[in-house]
């Protein structure tokens, strides 16, 4: 383990050896001795709402769907633990290609698409090997992706997936407090959109809402119990921060960053030696040509699923965020589904000829990709 993963298994480790989140006396016993070598390891903790406690600055979803799976690896060992906790994150990989094909099956009335579509997305960089790692981007992608092929297909909704997608949407806070936002938002509102336009249901509307609201209301009493801030900074490496601090940290972050390096840093998610999506998955450069085919062809198609994605890695490229040691592309794994769609509507466009036997070799370049680095695992840091 390494990067932040650590850090959210303490969490875990916490709630089942202490029965709480005060991280205080885990890390000063380096209990994360229980799943990986001793190594040093820096606490990332804020101080907490009682006197002495410190409390993640990761949010605690991630650790609370480990739970039960750590709960049963830690009496068999390290061994064990570890290829149970890897196994736990699989299962929401595997999770996750299911929608893209029930999506992709639904969306052009085919198997053979919804299979392309998985095969060719669950087997290549990044959602391969994020869908072993510890990082809360592939829970949320399982949990956004089944929230929009749900709202997109209405004349299939019923009260159980309003309720499903709503409660879905509401979970988001509980991976991170500020990131996820910038799906939830975009997906909440095309939801209502679907719901108030398309079927013309206020009810159905009101049901959603409140599923919507529901875990995150929930959210900020946790929050509030443990941090003692309603603030949504309060879950962050920087803490809780006052009005006074608020507006100084926004008016640094708007104006002391050039802004060529806000699109360097989108450039770079696609096209980085080190992160770039392109170069260790060169697949999703037809994506942007299915983008082009559904905006031609399917623009009720292409407005919906930009609208819901894009919104997500632009303003993390504004905020100049970057990957630290995480495998490729960890900015673009939330709303990885988004390109998979695009690359639907190229894979059915009319006509294939040259354009197929490029994509066949960038299929290959793809896999061959993820195999070299199976066999430098080191590489994907």
């Amino acid at each position: 383990f390494s990067g932040d993963e650590p850090h959210y298994l303490m969490m875990t480790h916490s709630l089942l050896r202490d029965g709480d989140l005060d991280l205080a006396d885990n890390y000063a016993r380096r209990d994360y001795r229980a799943y990986m070598p001793e190594v040093p390891l820096d606490p990332h903790v804020v101080p907490g709402r009682k006197a002495g406690s410190q409390y993640s600055f990761h949010s605690p979803g991630t650790s609370f769907f480990l739970f039960p799976f750590y709960a049963v690896g830690f009496p068999l060992g390290k061994p064990a633990l570890v290829f149970i906790i890897h196994f736990a994150m699989s299962l929401i990989g595997a999770l996750f290609g299911l929608q893209v094909f029930l999506y992709g099956r639904r969306a052009w009335s085919s198997e053979k698409t919804g299979f392309l579509l998985w095969i060719l997305m669950m087997f290549t960089s990044p959602l391969f090997f994020y869908s072993i790692h510890v990082y809360p981007e592939i829970i949320i992608a399982l949990f956004s992706l089944t929230a929009f092929r749900l709202l997109s297909f209405p004349e299939f909704l019923t009260k159980g997936k309003i309720l499903l997608a709503g409660i879905l949407l509401s979970s988001f806070i509980w991976f991170h407090a500020l990131k996820y936002i910038f799906i939830l938002g975009p997906l909440f509102l095309y939801g209502l959109w679907i719901l108030i336009k398309k079927r013309r249901s206020w009810p159905e509307a009101v049901l959603f809402a409140a599923s919507s609201l529901s875990l995150t209301a929930l959210y900020f009493f946790f929050q509030f119990s443990l941090y003692g801030s309603l603030s949504l900074s309060a879950v962050s490496w920087k803490g809780s921060l006052k009005a006074g601090e608020t507006v100084s940290f926004l008016k640094s972050l708007f104006a002391d960053i050039p802004f060529h390096f806000r699109w360097e840093t989108l450039a770079g998610y696609f096209l980085d030696q080190k992160d770039g999506l392109l170069l260790y998955a060169p697949i999703y450069f037809f994506s942007i040509l299915g983008m082009v085919e559904a905006f031609r062809k399917k623009a009720r198609d292409f407005w919906p699923a930009l609208f819901v994605t894009a919104p997500y890695v632009l303003v993390s490229a504004f905020l100049t965020q970057r990957t630290g040691y995480a495998p490729q592309a960890r900015p673009l794994v939330a709303v990885m589904w988004g390109m998979g769609i695009f690359l639907g509507h190229f894979l059915t466009r009319e006509g294939k000829g040259l354009y197929a036997r490029l994509l066949a070799w960038a299929a290959a370049a793809s896999y061959l990709v993820t195999w070299l680095l199976l066999q430098n695992p080191f590489h994907l840091y």
